[in-house]
């Protein structure tokens, strides 16, 4: 059984309901769900998402961390923004999987921390990547992040958007 809108709805509501594991086998896990009406809800795991990866096959494309000017006034952060996420679409045309710490913008916006907070969030991302790219301009925090891939020996791309997206391609291709 596939999960369904109503499965769904009811685990989001889980303070509501009562769940338990009904069965848990070697390749699968059956979870039973009732509401607060009585109405029995169930969803079997692994088994059916073992069947949609079937014939997959294993992919471990590089890492490539994404060095950008955040901070600004005004408009200057949501352009800062824009620009990691435009070099992250290329890098990821590339064959290469990006990590872009300018989205935690969003989780500042509901959990604000400070600068260094985020900062040493990103640090730990750089440590798992293969490489970096270095867009836009000049930031105490790009130039960071840049001493630390020089001194773990990770690879800095350096340039615009266009030119570090293939600097990356050729990279990645290797």
């Amino acid at each position: 059984m596939k999960i369904n809108a109503e499965f769904l709805e009811a685990m989001q509501k889980l303070e509501e309901i009562s769940a338990r594991v009904t069965d848990w086998g070697e390749n699968n896990v059956e979870v039973e769900v009732e509401t607060p009406e009585g109405k029995k809800l169930k969803w079997m795991g692994y088994e059916e998402f073992n069947t949609m990866l079937e014939g997959e096959e294993p992919w471990d494309p590089p890492r490539v961390y994404v060095i950008a000017p955040y901070a600004g006034k005004g408009e200057e952060v949501a352009e800062n923004i824009r620009l990691a996420i435009e070099a992250a679409e290329e890098i990821v045309k590339g064959g290469c999987v990006p990590f872009v710490p300018h989205l935690y913008h969003l989780w500042h916006l509901i959990a604000p921390h400070g600068k260094e907070f985020w900062m040493r969030l990103d640090r730990q991302w750089l440590f798992s990547c293969d490489s970096a790219v270095r867009v836009g301009g000049e930031s105490e925090g790009c130039s960071r992040d840049e001493e630390l891939c020089e001194a773990l020996g990770i690879e800095v791309f350096k340039g615009d958007v266009r030119s570090v997206a293939e600097q990356c391609r050729a990279w990645c291709g290797k």
